[in-house]
């Protein structure tokens, strides 16, 4: 049985998504700054983003700016002036209003743009967000299947294995071990035309 407060967490989720079907025209660069996270709350999958600069919350296509109050032993969370929540973390555990509500979220891994100027043959094996080079697993000249690791990125505490998703040759490596990498930095080209002998 879901409880009172979740249920009426999700039940405001529900009326706002309904009460604003509009399209906003938002500025050219408005998301640049927002962080994307794949979050579960009670069983139901979402994507999240995040811009920490302005506290503002992008969820199911909706902007929210809550406001945030820190009451010491939880946070009061007030959306839209409306609605307000008690929220606190504890070992690992979420509370609402005193309920330990199903919820997780991790930094959401972008799809990475794999084929670029380089032409139909080549793809560019690029990193799906900012962090460090941890692992580097190829040469220049070394041939890889599809799977094979290219590079071991590390962000946000957690390392993602960068894969070729084609066999071919690494044609140029852009990067070396401890090198910091921007999202949708090249790491490597890799040629998929291979010429048999």
């Amino acid at each position: 049985m879901t409880h009172p407060a979740i249920k009426k967490s999700m039940e405001a989720q529900e009326k706002l998504k309904k009460q604003s079907h509009e399209k906003v025209e938002l500025p050219k660069d408005y998301l640049k700054e927002f962080k994307s996270y794949d979050i579960v709350f009670t069983g139901r999958k979402s994507t999240l983003l995040y811009n920490e600069k302005t506290g503002e919350i992008i969820i199911d296509g909706q902007i929210y700016k809550p406001q945030v109050i820190d009451c010491g032993s939880h946070y009061e969370i007030k959306v839209l002036g409306k609605h307000s929540y008690n929220v606190s973390y504890s070992e690992g555990h979420i509370f609402l209003d005193g309920r330990m509500v199903d919820f997780s979220f991790t930094p959401s891994v972008p799809k990475l743009k794999r084929k670029g100027k380089h032409g139909a043959n080549k793809i560019e094996i690029r990193s799906p967000l900012p962090g460090v080079i941890v692992g580097l697993h190829v040469k220049e000249g070394d041939i890889v299947k599809q799977g094979d690791k290219i590079a071991t990125l590390e962000a946000m505490k957690m390392q993602n294995e960068l894969v070729t998703d084609q066999d071919g040759i690494v044609e140029k490596i852009h990067i070396k071990i401890n090198d910091q990498t921007e999202t949708n930095q090249i790491i490597a080209l890799i040629n998929t035309k291979i010429e048999s002998n």
